[in-house]
């Protein structure tokens, strides 16, 4: 898609005088000192004025300018460019705008507009995803995005949009390259609670089809579950990041693989073992990746209840270095709207829970395990977990230094 799209981005403005023939000023030489502008500056410019489809009116922090314009500006546009080149004339390059102004947010298709991005479903997706992610987005950003997935949808074609917006924007943040099976992991991620909120009923309606042992277990979940004041021995037994706990669920359908009749059985009851075990082994990588970068926070999947029924839901754990804070301000939650009824009932039971130095200790182990799950070698980052199940991702290169400070004039 973005391979096939020319992206006319240069403004080149060519004089001061925004009174003057275009005609006469093809090759305007204007000095630095003029203009106060620095190579690589980003600066903010105000659409004066229209003159053609080619020639605009420019305001920028050092003067007013005609310049000559690719894209589909209006009168009254800002946004940000950088300065490409000083002589013999000054070029600036489309780089950013915000996507609010005085309050209000600018529309999806105001922003391609503006940014002289194509107007197709991708690149919309990509805008409302930035849009959720910041005030301000990049046009380069944008474009980097839309390339990563057609790369994706290219060799699968069915992946959800969403899914495969967010994933790319996880993976640009951990800095490796995302591909088809960080998507694939990102998707078994965020498909597992859901998944959980079918299997852990069908399993306990259906305790008795189970051996006595493992029947025993699903009814101990069982009753955790029943009692509000067990909320902290409910994430021990459900949630995936304390898989070692006895008795944990996911302890218990890890062993399944090993009896085929158990296997069966699952299958039977409408319960794709495979896929909740891929979405336990995604918690882990996702979680080793986060522990090998800078972000400074693990996911944990912790049970609830909502509306008389038990869901699931993610919570961001800060850590330093591998470590815990032991603070009233651990966590936040990864799906702000679906937790809203229920925000203080939560921040009472995590907290409650986290006051315990038992749960405190294992959360950390668990996060000091995740860190040695992953080592970084050359350009790759490798993860291997504990059952020696290898996953290898690329780095995104670091950009030149020089690259990496910008000087921004409003």
């Amino acid at each position: 898609m973005v391979d096939d799209f020319k992206f006319p981005s240069e403004i080149t403005p060519l004089g001061e005088n925004p009174n003057r023939f275009l005609e006469t000023q093809r090759n305007p030489t204007i000095s630095q000192k003029q203009i106060s502008l620095r190579l690589g500056e980003i600066v903010k410019g105000v659409i004066i004025d229209i003159i053609s489809p080619k020639q605009a009116i420019i305001r920028l922090p050092s003067g007013t300018f005609t310049a000559e314009i690719s894209g589909k500006f209006r009168q009254g546009d800002e946004l940000f460019f950088r300065v490409q080149s000083l002589e013999p004339s000054l070029v600036l390059k489309i780089y950013s705008m915000f996507s609010k102004m005085q309050g209000e947010e600018i529309s999806t298709s105001e922003i391609l507009r503006i940014l002289d991005l194509p107007s197709s479903k991708v690149f919309a997706k990509v805008v409302d995803y930035l849009k959720s992610q910041g005030n301000v987005i990049i046009r380069e950003e944008a474009i980097r995005y839309v390339n990563f997935i057609d790369k994706i949808l290219a060799t699968n074609s069915k992946s959800d949009l969403d899914t495969l917006v967010n994933s790319v924007g996880l993976a640009l943040l951990l800095k490796i390259e995302p591909n088809g099976e960080f998507y694939e992991i990102y998707k078994g991620l965020k498909d597992l609670p859901n998944l959980l909120n079918f299997a852990l009923y069908r399993v306990i309606d259906n305790a008795e089809l189970f051996p006595r042992e493992v029947r025993e277990k699903f009814m101990q979940i069982h009753a955790a579950m029943l009692r509000t004041e067990s909320f902290p021995l409910s994430i021990k037994l459900l949630s995936p990041n304390f898989y070692t706990v006895e008795g944990n669920l996911f302890n218990i359908f890890s062993k399944f693989f090993a009896n085929k009749e158990l296997i069966t059985l699952c299958s039977n009851l409408g319960i794709s073992l495979n896929a909740i075990i891929q979405g336990y082994e995604s918690v882990n990588v996702v979680n080793s990746l986060l522990a090998s970068s800078n972000l400074n926070y693990l996911l944990f999947l912790f049970p609830s209840i909502f509306a008389g029924s038990f869901r699931f839901f993610y919570v961001r754990s800060k850590f330093r270095k591998t470590k815990f804070e032991k603070n009233a301000k651990m966590f936040e939650f990864e799906d702000e709207e679906l937790i809203k009824p229920i925000r203080r009932l939560l921040e009472e039971h995590l907290n409650l829970f986290f006051s315990d130095e038992r749960n405190f200790r294992d959360a950390e182990e668990y996060a000091m395990g995740c860190g040695k799950f992953a080592r970084k070698m050359s350009d790759k980052i490798i993860i291997k977990l504990a059952d020696n199940k290898i996953f290898t991702f690329k780095l995104i290169p670091r950009e030149p230094s020089g690259d990496q400070k910008v000087s921004i004039v409003i």
